[in-house]
């Protein structure tokens, strides 16, 4: 993801917890109530209603109304789910990623499963003698965000790596096409060809940034 600035969110850890304790509690005593609705119904052999009971529950379940931040979030996600253009915009997503993953593989860069079917693509650095934590640096002096990630048959420990995580997601939401993947890809080959080189970094970074201020980040 291309970045125009950081933005830290601290909270209260503590209210974290006592919230999460609540949560298990009444998933806990929902849960039980559940059961004794299923052997009340059981001996009643009612079972349409059980079902129709389960659904309303499984429902509550999916929607987490305890915390009701998360209650607003998958609204506002199922709302543009229902609209035909968010079929458009997700196929525009993996348009994107096939377009990036190809990019990087012209470049000589290995991807796990050899490609991408998906928003997502794993790029596996062993032939690059780069590993995931310093391409994560380098990519961030860079001015794009990724991160490391362990790749298949890792010979690296979990906070080092052997891999980068690349999405296309939040690109497509900015607007970006598959024209812009691939100066994206190119962006990302050319910092880590030089991911030693600070100056290199620090010259890359003002081209993102004078690319990227073509696609702003709406405004709250």
């Amino acid at each position: 993801m291309l970045q125009r600035h950081y933005m830290y969110l601290v909270h209260d850890k503590t209210e974290d917890l006592r919230i999460n304790r609540l949560k298990t509690i009444c998933l806990a005593l929902f849960g039980t109530l559940l059961l004794a609705i299923y052997f009340a119904i059981e001996m009643t052999a009612s079972r349409p209603v059980f079902v129709e009971v389960v659904s309303i529950a499984g429902c509550f379940s999916i929607w987490e109304a305890v915390d009701t931040w998360l209650l607003a979030a998958k609204a506002v996600a199922f709302g543009e789910a229902l609209h035909p253009r968010f079929k458009v915009y997700q196929q525009q997503v993996l348009d994107n990623c096939a377009v990036l993953a190809r990019t990087l593989m012209d470049a000589g860069f290995d991807l796990v499963s050899g490609g991408t079917e998906n928003h997502l693509m794993l790029v596996d650095l062993t032939n690059k003698d780069i590993t995931g934590k310093d391409a994560e640096h380098a990519l961030d002096m860079a001015g794009i965000t990724v991160n490391k990630n362990t790749v298949p048959f890792e010979t690296r420990s979990p906070f080092v790596t052997s891999g980068i995580r690349i999405g296309t997601a939040a690109l497509t939401t900015r607007g970006m096409k598959e024209d812009d993947m691939r100066q994206v890809g190119r962006f990302i080959v050319e910092a880590l060809e030089h991911h030693t080189d600070e100056a290199a970094l620090t010259a890359i970074s003002k081209r993102v940034e004078e690319f990227a201020r073509a696609f702003p980040i709406f405004a709250w």
